[in-house]
């Protein structure tokens, strides 16, 4: 928690790698829109990602259809933007994950908290590097968490396909 607070009030500007990384997740899972070029990265097939990439998913659900973008600017960055089928029991209707080695951790808690003034994150177990940030009724949650193993800085938004309040229990 102090890091995130930290994060927040005494952080300099990012450096270039970082902005980009932000700018990326702000464009693909905040806007919904990534602008790709071919000089800013390609779209890949899962077999292409590093095995750490691989297994960045929500649990075990089954996708409608998941595209993997690997990113030449920022470099060892990876985009997977999934759809979910209609009506599955987690009531998720999309993911965007941005997961990079090119962004440092309390830059990526700033972007974790933009668009989120009130939030109030949850951090499940008190030795982890995992941020949830919840808000079922404004339809999203957000996900912060760092790979100790492959120092991969994850950025995470999901969509839920219907508000809280319309969609009962989770």
């Amino acid at each position: 928690m102090m890091l995130l607070a930290f994060a927040l009030l005494a952080v300099p500007a990012p450096h270039a790698q970082s902005a980009e990384v932000m700018q990326v997740y702000r464009e693909a899972c905040v806007e919904g829109g990534l602008r790709l070029t071919a000089e800013r990265g390609r779209v890949v097939r899962w077999e292409e990602l590093p095995e750490f990439a691989r297994d960045l998913r929500w649990g075990d659900l089954e996708p409608d259809r998941t595209t993997y973008v690997a990113m030449k600017a920022p470099p060892s960055t990876y985009v997977a933007l999934t759809h979910f089928k209609p009506g599955n029991r987690a009531h998720l209707a999309s993911e965007c994950i941005v997961a990079s080695r090119s962004i440092r951790i309390e830059d990526a808690a700033v972007a974790f908290f933009e668009g989120t003034p009130k939030a109030h994150p949850i951090r499940y177990l008190p030795w982890s590097r995992w941020w949830d940030i919840d808000v079922p009724e404004q339809g999203y949650r957000k996900t912060l968490w760092v790979a100790s193993h492959s120092k991969y800085v994850v950025l995470q938004t999901t969509l839920y396909d219907r508000p809280a309040a319309a969609a009962g229990p989770r």
